[in-house]
């Protein structure tokens, strides 16, 4: 788990200028909203996937399909991947677009994924570390 947390904090921490040639400039030019939002975003990753883990935690959203069995149970090797997959694939994606582009992405992004949160927690799901 640890190196999972590692590996998304790094992933926040927004692209190396230039380490891209089939991207331009503007496209590695953060500022402090975007790492700010990425951030957060990672985190409410975090968050969910947490809520997720819980033993007993019976997936209902649409994503169900993906990474539980028959009976709603999550499988956690799978939805480590998918969550995490998806949470390094949203940095690249992030790191894609350009300026106006990328806080709305970033900013619809981190909505979703904290209406994940809210549901889990009204359906029972606690928050243990």
């Amino acid at each position: 788990m640890r190196v999972a947390l590692i590996c998304v904090m790094l992933l926040a921490a927004g692209p190396v200028k230039g380490s891209e040639p089939w991207c331009s400039s503007a496209c590695w030019s953060w500022s402090a909203a975007n790492v700010a939002l990425e951030a957060s975003y990672a985190a409410a990753v975090v968050l969910d996937w947490r809520q997720t883990s819980e033993p007993g935690f019976k997936e209902a959203g649409v994503f169900r399909p993906l990474f539980a069995d028959g009976q709603g149970r999550v499988d956690q090797t799978r939805m480590t991947a998918f969550m995490f997959g998806g949470a390094a694939i949203h940095a690249v994606i992030s790191a894609i677009l350009p300026r106006p582009y990328r806080e709305v992405w970033q900013g619809v992004s981190l909505a979703v994924e904290a209406g994940n949160v809210a549901r889990n927690f009204q359906v029972g799901a606690r928050l243990v570390f």
